[in-house]
């Protein structure tokens, strides 16, 4: 969310790649400095695998992008195998902890794909603040904390106290 435009300029790419509406300034101000900036939004799982392909077509990896896409779509398909529709844990997923943001975009369809239920926020739309009160109302049965833009993580940065945690509690790479 901060680049450093002074080193863009010094690499001085062919093509800068943004996306979702967050970076829309940055976008414009890329745009204004000459570059080449391809934009995107993508909200859905779905979105994402249009999205590999768009990335193939513009850096001429098309066979690559398709490749990939294969796998990827693949890898999916093997999680949904192995759901039952039965016995689907409650899964609160945190793109931020101050304040608490339940994740959206694609993460629903995610943890849908995957044998979750996801009751904070409807697939496609975006992440929202989460109160301890809502969080509560809907008991999870996993705690998934995969704080947008630090990486790999082992413990909350924000301290839960106060929020009933599950057994169930993961710290994933968001990257």
């Amino acid at each position: 969310m901060t680049p450093d435009y002074g080193k863009i300029r010094e690499i001085n790419p062919d093509i800068i790649f943004t996306s979702d509406e967050l970076q829309d300034e940055i976008r414009v101000e890329l745009e204004n400095m000459g570059f080449n900036v391809k934009h995107s939004s993508p909200n859905r799982l779905n979105d994402l695998f249009d999205l590999v392909d768009e990335i193939g077509s513009e850096v001429d990896a098309q066979d690559e992008a398709t490749k990939l896409n294969r796998q990827l779509i693949a890898r999916v398909n093997r999680v949904e195998e192995y759901v039952e529709d039965k016995n689907r844990p409650v899964v609160y997923a945190e793109e931020w902890d101050s304040p608490p943001m339940a994740a959206g975009n694609w993460v629903p369809d995610m943890i849908d794909a995957a044998g979750g239920t996801y009751p904070f926020v409807s697939p496609g739309e975006r992440s929202t603040t989460v109160s301890k009160d809502e969080y509560e109302k809907y008991d999870p049965d996993v705690f998934l904390s995969h704080i947008c833009g630090c990486g790999e993580m082992s413990s909350f940065r924000e301290f839960r106290d106060e929020w009933s945690l599950p057994n169930r509690v993961y710290f994933v790479d968001d990257n």
